[in-house]
C-alpha cells in the first residue's frame, strides 16, 4: 500500500512520522496496523469492505496489496461479491 504524504478528509496527515498527527489518533493507527501485523485488514460485509476502501481512497491511499489466509476461494469471492460494489463506487474501472 502506496501513501502519499497528502492531507485526509479529516485535515489530518498520513505519514505515520508526523508530529503533527494528535496522540490518539496516532494510537489509534498504530493499534490497527499492529492488529493486523503490518498490514490494513478488511474484514466485514462486502458492502462494509467497499466503504473502507472508500475511506482509504479519500484519505489518500492510491494502491493496495492484497492477500487472503485462503487465497484461491477468497479471491474468488472477492471478484464475485466485491469488485462489482468497487465498480459502482469509481474505485475500479472495468
Amino acid at each position: 500500500m502506496r501513501m502519499r504524504h497528502s492531507v485526509g478528509r479529516q485535515g489530518v496527515s498520513l505519514r505515520m512520522d508526523d508530529r503533527e498527527v494528535a496522540p490518539d489518533v496516532m494510537r489509534a493507527r498504530k493499534a490497527r496496523l499492529m492488529a493486523g501485523y503490518g498490514s490494513y485488514p478488511l474484514v466485514g460485509t462486502p458492502e462494509q469492505i467497499v466503504d473502507e476502501l472508500l475511506r482509504l481512497s479519500h484519505d489518500g491511499i492510491d494502491g493496495l496489496a492484497l492477500t487472503w489466509v485462503d487465497y484461491a476461494s477468497e479471491l474468488r469471492q472477492f471478484n464475485a461479491e466485491i469488485l462489482p460494489l468497487l465498480l459502482q463506487a469509481g474505485l475500479r474501472v472495468p
